[in-house]
């Protein structure tokens, strides 16, 4: 089978500064997977279920823009690839709230192209079991996309951007009006006791 990636790897992407940051993906069983970026190289071999993973130390790397290439009976080149820092906008409504409901939201808009700044919009998704992957791509900040994104969290990331002029992704999973019971998996909810009421919710 093909090496495959997550979504969460792909074109115009941030990984995340550290002496672990990991890639990750599938393969077929046994298949040895390598990744490279800039002189950084390391492998893994695919696990019975098909899933590997590498850690690279980017610690020392500059901002970028690389090519992180993955080789194992197929090959996956993604370009664009900047090394900062990466957060999570997550929430309910006062996290999912758009910046195009913003009341300054037209000059915000207007401003916001950024090539340093990288949205991951994720499409919201029911599932009453984890997910392997999620549906959204990475995208350049700019006056085409940060509308549809959270308000708090495109402005909380300019404004980290600005700070420590490194490059920012923003990761968006917030959902308005969810119930907590929903963020918490079944098993934890049943060993908490009297949670009929939220294992129904759940």
């Amino acid at each position: 089978g093909d090496v495959k990636l997550p979504a969460l790897f792909a074109d115009h992407g941030v990984l995340a500064r550290s002496a672990k940051t990991p890639i990750f993906g599938k393969a077929a069983p046994g298949e040895v997977v390598t990744v490279k970026l800039a002189d950084l190289q390391g492998k893994a071999t695919a696990d019975a279920a098909g899933k590997w993973r590498v850690d690279l130390d980017v610690s020392k790397l500059g901002d970028g823009p690389y090519e992180l290439t993955i080789v194992g009976k197929n090959t996956i080149v993604l370009k664009d690839i900047l090394i900062g820092e990466v957060w999570l906008c997550s929430g309910q409504s006062n996290m999912g709230f758009q910046l195009k409901r913003e009341e300054q939201a037209e000059r915000l808009i207007a401003t916001s192209a950024n090539p340093k700044i990288r949205l991951f919009n994720i499409r919201l998704k029911a599932s009453l079991k984890p997910e392997e992957d999620v549906s959204a791509k990475w995208e350049v900040a700019g006056p085409t996309n940060v509308g549809n994104f959270t308000a708090v969290g495109y402005l909380f990331g300019r404004l980290v951007q600005e700070k420590i002029q490194k490059p920012v992704g923003l990761i968006n999973n917030a959902w308005g009006g969810s119930a907590v019971e929903a963020w918490i998996p079944m098993d934890v909810l049943k060993s908490m006791g009297d949670q009929k009421g939220g294992v129904e919710k759940r």
